[in-house]
């Protein structure tokens, strides 16, 4: 009967009458279950459900988060005797999905390489170019060596136009070439999945292209960076400090004059000294905390008149009293720590 009712949701999906097709499967399901719970005395009935059901959600676009995390949660643990390509290749593109959506870039991109391989065992190219491109996006993100496209089912796609397009998106973002990167985005057509990890493939990029930029120099304007990455001052200064504060760059920022300062400075602090200013700096943010719920007179509640200027934000050292909870930059008047 289960089997009957499978193919009758098939006929369904084929003939894009996707609503009954999903009535069909919500029969189905009660049959494996008891009390409302899912029978795990059945895993390759629950399995195939599912993957039936993600099918449909896929076709229809319906793939929210809460619907990721549902199916996940739901198949992960169960134990199939042999599991069909038709179901594996769903469940791991809908694996792939939930964990590329929370930022586990190095499992989604195993999963959607799995995927994209179970599409093409069972002949659904269209299917297997969809996860292939998830997969070459995933892998920039989870900064690999490998490439996808040394896997033997993937070089065959390789010039499709649907695929060249992130290929040589992908050659771009490993040699770090802005103006390559730039025509090859524009020349993608992305689905709703890459649209929604867009943003944080194209930050990533300008993070990785500004650290190969700066290799060569001690002292570099942020103009320079701005004009090359086609971006507001705003914005490049934002990605030098996450840069700073993860310690991929060691630099100060000199906004008084425009320049990222590279060179190593006789101030800068050890690892030690370091946790010990970062941990003044919590006891300081907690004493102003505290200062600011008292009642204090006019002109204390006004602000001090005046103060000397500092003229670099030392974030390499993460000293100073305005390093507390997070990174708050002053511009010139910045209150880092800085000798």
């Amino acid at each position: 009967w289960d089997e009957t009712s499978f193919r009758l949701c098939d006929l369904y999906k084929e003939e894009n009458d996707l609503k009954n097709a999903e009535r069909v499967l919500e029969k189905v399901h009660r049959k494996c279950q008891i009390n409302g719970e899912d029978n795990q005395s059945k895993p390759d009935q629950l399995c195939t459900i599912y993957a039936r059901l993600a099918d449909i959600r896929i076709i229809s676009g319906r793939e929210d988060d809460d619907f990721l995390q549902h199916v996940y949660n739901k198949t992960h643990s169960l134990k199939t005797n042999v599991m069909d390509p038709k179901n594996e290749s769903v469940i791991k593109e809908i694996w792939g999905k939930k964990f590329g959506n929370e930022g586990y870039w190095d499992k989604a991109y195993s999963y959607f390489l799995l995927a994209f391989k179970s599409y093409q065992t069972i002949g659904k190219s269209t299917n297997a170019k969809r996860c292939l491109t998830y997969a070459v996006m995933t892998n920039m993100l989870c900064d690999t060596t490998e490439n996808p496209f040394e896997q033997q089912e993937a070089r065959v796609y390789k010039t499709d136009p649907q695929i060249q397009g992130m290929d040589n998106l992908r050659d771009a973002y490993e040699k770090c070439d802005v103006g390559r990167f730039k025509v090859a985005i524009k020349s993608i057509k992305p689905d709703w999945y890459i649209k929604k990890h867009l943003n944080t493939m194209i930050r990533d990029f300008q993070e990785r292209a500004i650290c190969d930029m700066i290799k060569p120099y001690q002292r570099i304007r942020i103009e320079f960076l701005r004009t090359s990455l086609d971006v507001d001052t705003e914005s490049v200064l934002d990605i030098l400090i996450q840069l700073i504060l993860d310690g991929k760059i060691n630099g100060r920022i000199n906004e008084v004059e425009g320049i990222l300062d590279l060179r190593k400075s006789e101030t800068q602090l050890n690892p030690m000294d370091s946790a010990k200013y970062k941990a003044i700096n919590a006891w300081a943010a907690a004493i102003e905390t505290m200062r600011k719920s008292m009642p204090q007179p006019e002109s204390r509640r006004m602000g001090p008149a005046g103060g000397a200027h500092k003229e670099y934000m030392d974030i390499a050292s993460g000293s100073g009293l305005g390093f507390g909870g997070g990174f708050e930059r002053m511009g010139a008047s910045s209150r880092l720590f800085a000798k």
